[in-house]
């Protein structure tokens, strides 16, 4: 089933980081010598690199997030953390297909997600046999290989594909499927309506997202609150650093 969890929330940038450095220390069986000093370097790092960042998020309006679902994985997994440039008027020229955004699901909730933008007002999205199609025409989807997933109620090993999105500047980025038989695999096809958005999952068998229309449904472009910009910290180092938008 998908997951339900809410896709992001906003921490202080210090007791973010120290977080997830708590949760990745937790995770490991035993905590020997070398591990105790890498535990340490992984505590400054997060230190250093979160209170500057802290200071220049409130200068810049933008404000960081911790992912609490692996919704949008491979993107952005559980324990990332990222800043995102806040939204204050959301006019529609400010969103295009394929850039992520953090929204609410309505005006009182308190949960902010994060997911995909897929449809454009006007635009018809559908899924056939998992295949995303756009206004009539099939996605291109390239097959990449398979994919482990961490912390996920699906299978650890999901298959990985890059999908592009049409436009005057294509979008390219990475999904992940179980396989192409789950329940939203297959759904009507949806008009998107004036200043609303169709959004997915890039996890696409494991997301609660507009093909949901009776629980969730297109978003309100007057609900999307910031847009992610880049990862901050991960309990994959590698990751530090990746651009969002």
């Amino acid at each position: 089933m998908p997951d339900d969890a809410a896709g992001c929330t906003a921490p202080s940038p210090r007791a973010g980081l120290l977080r997830a450095t708590d949760r990745a220390d937790r995770a490991q069986p035993r905590a020997r010598p070398g591990f105790r000093r890498c535990r340490a370097l992984s505590l400054w790092l997060g230190l250093l690199i979160g209170l500057p960042m802290g200071a220049w998020s409130t200068a810049a309006r933008s404000e960081m997030f911790s992912i609490a679902s692996n919704s949008m994985a491979p993107a952005l997994v559980i324990g990332d953390i990222f800043f995102a440039g806040r939204i204050r008027d959301p006019v529609p020229k400010l969103f295009r297909r394929g850039e992520i955004i953090i929204f609410r699901r309505s005006d009182t909730g308190s949960s902010d997600w994060v997911k995909r933008v897929i449809g454009l007002p006007g635009d018809r999205v559908q899924l056939r046999e998992g295949r995303l199609h756009l206004n009539g025409q099939p996605v291109s989807r390239e097959f990449i290989g398979s994919h482990e997933v961490d912390e996920t109620r699906m299978p650890s090993v999901m298959q990985r594909y890059r999908e592009t999105l049409p436009g005057e500047a294509e979008v390219i980025f990475d999904v992940l499927e179980q396989d192409d038989t789950q329940p939203f695999d297959n759904t009507p096809e949806y008009r998107v309506p004036e200043r609303q958005l169709f959004v997915l999952g890039d996890n696409r068998d494991n997301s609660l997202d507009s093909r949901a229309m009776r629980s969730f449904g297109f978003v309100p472009m007057t609900r999307v609150l910031a847009q992610p910009r880049f990862i901050v910290w991960s309990r994959d180092l590698r990751r530090i650093g990746t651009r969002l938008d």
